[in-house]
C-alpha cells in the first residue's frame, strides 16, 4: 500500500498518455504519505492483524477470519490512491474506497489471487534456480519482490482509476488535475 503512494501519480499520467519520471512520482507520493502509512496501518490491524492473532486462540478461529480480513483488504484496496488522488484524509478515503468496491470486490479477488500464485511459483523456480548459494537466492527473490510490489501498486492505482471511470466516468485528466 505504501508503495501505491509513490506510484499513482505516475500511472494517472501513463493513463493520460504522458510519462512521469519516477523521481516526480515519489516526490508527489511522498508528501500523501502521513496518510499512507496509517490507512496501511489500519487495513493491516482491521484485516489481517485480528486473524493472525486469532491463530494463538484458535486454527478454526484464525480460518473463520479469513473470509472476514479478505473482504475488508478489499474493501480498502484502493484507499491510497483515493487518497493520493482526492487529496483526502484517512477516514474519507477509507470511505471512498468502500464506495468504490462495492460490487468489484470478486474482479479484485481475481486480481490479487493472481499476484498470489506469481509469488508463490516464482519462489519455488527462484529456490530451484538458485539452489547452489543461499544468498544468490535471497537476492534474486528481494529483487523480484520488489518489482511485483512495483507492479501490485501500479494495479492498485488503475484499479481505483478504472473504479472511479466506470461509476462516475472520472477520466484521467480530472485526476491529474489534483497534481497541477
Amino acid at each position: 500500500m505504501i508503495l501505491s503512494s509513490a506510484v499513482t501519480y505516475g500511472v494517472v499520467q501513463q493513463i493520460r498518455g504522458q510519462h512521469a519520471g519516477a523521481a516526480t512520482s515519489v516526490v508527489k507520493g511522498v508528501g500523501r504519505l502521513p496518510y499512507t502509512i496509517t490507512i496501511s496501518v489500519l487495513v493491516f490491524a482491521l484485516a489481517v492483524l485480528p486473524g493472525f492473532l486469532m491463530m494463538f486462540l484458535s486454527t478454526f478461529l484464525a480460518l473463520v477470519w479469513v473470509p472476514c480480513g479478505v473482504i475488508l483488504y478489499l474493501m480498502y484496496y484502493v484507499a491510497v490512491p483515493a487518497s493520493v488522488c482526492e487529496r483526502t484524509s484517512i477516514v474519507p478515503s477509507l470511505n471512498r474506497s468502500k464506495d468504490l468496491t462495492v460490487g468489484r470486490k470478486g474482479g479484485l479477488f481475481g486480481i490479487l489471487m493472481l499476484f498470489a500464485v506469481i509469488e508463490i511459483f516464482s519462489d519455488k523456480i527462484i529456490q530451484k534456480l538458485c539452489s547452489t548459494s543461499g544468498k544468490s537466492a535471497l537476492y534474486v527473490e528481494l529483487g523480484f519482490d520488489i518489482a511485483l510490489g512495483i507492479l501490485g501498486a501500479c494495479v492498485a492505482a488503475s484499479a481505483y482509476y478504472l473504479l472511479r471511470n466506470e461509476k462516475e466516468g472520472t477520466t484521467a485528466d480530472d485526476l491529474a488535475s489534483v497534481f497541477d
